[in-house]
């Protein structure tokens, strides 16, 4: 064999594909990593579905070639007779008809390779990679159906959980994590976690010791598992498993795979919070869950606490400032991972051949010199095309003569090339060519002209013409008429015929070309007028679009410095926050001396009635010295001079200073009355008005109309005509 089978270089794609998505994934969760868990829990889902999608996607998406594979070897070749000592057949393409130079080299897929004697497929390197691949994979597939049948065995063997209490509170902690249908809540001593598992239909499973939680740790632990079945984690906890089956011999699989299973249980913890539970709770509670775990049995569910992620989610769950999700940021990522899914999938890579040697090129592909006792130009001997099915063994050479191919005229392919009458309806322009075409009273009419053709001012007739120039006439009714004009050594000269056919150039063909350039001309004057009238306009929209473009520009400016005076709020916002503390301080320090007031009026109350040895009294006495203990422990002057010292140090009056200092150096008045000069200067009234009185005096639909209409009789005259000029008539 020269290389690895076609099935083979297909893996060897899919894989290269696979690892430009884990790739550009990784990449983006590296710059979204101290953003929100969400976002990377998105970013990972996608991910997956994009690369369990991507063997579908290689099959059904249009074909993109990249030629970076290497250089096919020379195999192919030595197996084809030596050029110099037999001539090959030429090959036909059934699929495309074209006739291949016997020097051509062909696809390797077309080339059939030896097998043995045997009849029996030899064992290839492909061959045994394709095994252990299919292998691996299979272990990994069954391994993923064990373990979801394990977890539906262990919901037929739970018993549901019929207490009231929890029933209720289950209830309103389903209204309030937005989860529709009712998912079971089922209780088993055989599992020693709480855990959501079931991809279609999902279900809650808890431990036995369950029932016996506090209010707080139930309404954690199932916000928990409410917030997998809402987001479906289960059916994705699926087809990651069976992208890392699919893949599983790729190292960015794996770790695509860990980083995915922490981003989807802190996104659903950062959701949890989100519904109000308290992350002091919320981290104590996990935390005792995983002092209480057991080993149990290995399925294909989420359970709620997993030791190598415990540590993360507690420190993103009592991190003071969370980041807050994103969806721009967040839909702009899945977008990149789903472009370059998109972008792999429809890449084809090809092999490069190195460029051909000049001097063999040009062995191959000159034809054979005539023989010297014969000078005079002959066809092209061709070779007897033959299919590639249809194709004899190898064996010596045919000796056979090999006859002449037929002529093909030229000029028809280079006709359809310069007018083609009905193929559109305008003008098209090129460096070194124009072509007019318009259909009108059931015709078609084209003129092309090449290189430099003069025409008179109205443009209905031949000025001069360069030599090397061309202009063809063609219409097309009932039959096709073209005259092709070249200029000669005696003035221009004429090529006319009707359906292919050569015919003298006489007083109809005169009269048809005259008729052609009035019609044609005209029509492209009246054409150019209604371009003047439209680019004009245009230039008014350019104008409007320039002042809005100015003034957008002074919202701009005034934006940035309403953000300034927004910062001058901030600061002032801060600084009255710590005066509120100050407030804080002295009114609890108020509530303490109440306290001490309330007691002293017991006392003397109590003093009034009662002896001073009652023991009642003494106790008041105590309680009054304690409180007068804890307003000195708490030392409120000590607190205030401590924030008066923050408030001094933040020197609000000073940030403030600078930040109207900015602003003045900004000059916002000066940047808007430059603007506005600016605009007052181009004067876009001014230039609207000249735009108008030039359409006005233009007129360009009115002098559209009369070209129209001043070439009606020349239509009629072209189209009689046409119906009566032609052979036989």
């Amino acid at each position: 064999m020269t290389g690895l089978p076609v099935a083979a270089a297909g893996a060897i794609g899919l894989v290269a594909k696979a690892t430009v998505v884990l790739s550009v994934a990784l990449v983006l969760a590296w710059f979204a990593r101290c953003g929100s868990a969400r976002t990377l829990h998105l970013l990972w889902t996608t991910t997956f579905a994009v690369l369990l999608m991507l063997p579908v996607m290689s099959l059904v998406a249009p074909a993109w070639v990249l030629p970076v594979l290497p250089a096919r070897t020379g195999a192919l070749e030595q197996r084809l007779p030596d050029r110099a000592g037999s001539e090959l057949p030429a090959v036909v393409d059934p699929g495309a008809g074209r006739h291949l130079h016997p020097g051509a080299s062909f696809p390797a897929g077309r080339v059939a390779s030896p097998s043995p004697a045997d009849g029996s497929a030899p064992l290839t390197p492909a061959a045994g990679v394709f095994l252990i691949w299919a292998l691996g994979c299979g272990t990994g597939l069954v391994s993923l159906v064990a373990a979801a049948l394990r977890f539906r065995e262990l919901v037929r063997a739970a018993t549901p959980i019929r207490d009231p209490d929890w029933i209720r509170s289950t209830e309103r902690l389903r209204q309030r994590a937005r989860v529709r249908g009712d998912t079971p809540i089922l209780s088993s001593a055989r599992v020693s976690t709480p855990m959501t598992g079931g991809p279609l239909r999902p279900a809650i499973l808890l431990p036995a010791s369950a029932e016996s939680w506090t209010p707080g740790r139930r309404e954690m632990v199932v916000s928990h598992e409410l917030v997998h079945v809402r987001r479906r984690d289960a059916l994705w906890r699926l087809v990651a498993g069976a992208v890392v089956a699919l893949y599983w011999f790729h190292p960015l699989t794996w770790l695509a795979s860990r980083l995915a299973a922490s981003a989807r249980e802190r996104s659903c913890d950062e959701e949890v919070l989100a519904l109000g539970v308290r992350p002091s709770a919320y981290a104590r509670h996990l935390y005792s869950l995983a002092r209480e775990l057991a080993p149990g049995p290995t399925v294909l569910a989420l359970p709620v606490v997993q030791h190598p992620h415990l540590e993360s989610r507690i420190m993103s769950i009592l991190k003071a400032n969370r980041p807050r999700y994103s969806g721009i940021r967040t839909y702009a990522a899945l977008a990149v991972v789903v472009l370059a899914g998109m972008f792999a999938a429809c890449a084809r890579p090809v092999r490069v051949d190195p460029p051909a040697d000049p001097a063999g090129q040009a062995e191959i592909e000159r034809p054979p010199a005539p023989p010297a006792d014969n000078p005079a130009p002959t066809a092209i001997r061709a070779p007897a095309p033959v299919l590639l099915a249809d194709r004899p063994p190898a064996g010596p050479p045919a000796t056979e003569p090999i006859p002449a191919a037929p002529a093909v005229p030229e000029p028809l392919g280079r006709q359809e090339a310069e007018c083609e009458p009905g193929s559109f309806t305008g003008i098209m322009k090129s460096l070194e060519s124009t072509t007019v075409q318009v259909s009108v009273d059931g015709m078609s009419l084209c003129m092309h002209t090449s290189g430099n053709v003069g025409m008179t001012g109205d443009g209905t007739a031949v000025a001069s013409m360069d030599p090397g120039s061309r202009l063809v006439l063609a219409s097309r009714a009932e039959r096709l008429h073209r005259m092709a004009i070249t200029p000669g050594p005696a003035g221009l000269e004429y090529e006319w015929s009707i359906d292919g056919r050569s015919q003298p150039f006489d007083d109809e063909a005169r009269a048809w070309r005259d008729l052609m350039l009035t019609v044609l001309g005209r029509t492209r004057e009246a054409w150019e007028v209604r371009g003047k009238e439209g680019s004009l306009r245009r230039q008014i929209g350019s104008h409007e679009r320039h002042v809005a473009s100015l003034r957008r520009q002074i919202g701009s400016h005034e934006r940035h410095v309403a953000s300034l005076r927004r910062q001058t709020g901030s600061h002032e916002r801060h600084v009255a926050s710590l005066r509120r503390q100050i407030g804080s301080y002295e009114r609890h320090v108020a509530s303490l001396r109440r306290q001490i007031g309330s007691h002293e009026r017991q006392i003397e109350s109590m003093r009034r009635q009662l002896a001073s040895t009652d023991p009642r009294l003494a106790s008041l006495v105590s309680r009054m010295r304690e409180t007068e203990r804890r307003i000195e422990r708490f030392d409120l002057a000590g607190k205030v001079r401590g924030i008066e010292t923050r408030i001094g140090e933040y020197d609000l009056a000073g940030r403030i200073r600078g930040i109207e200092a900015r602003i003045e150096r900004f000059d916002l008045a000066g940047k808007i009355r430059g603007i506005e000069t600016r605009i007052g200067e181009y004067d876009l009234d001014g230039r609207i008005r000249a735009i108008e009185a030039e359409i006005e005096e233009l007129d360009a639909e009115r002098r559209a109309e009369e070209i129209e209409r001043s070439i009606q009789d020349d239509i009629a005259a072209l189209k009689r005509l046409i119906s009566t000029t032609g052979p036989g008539r």
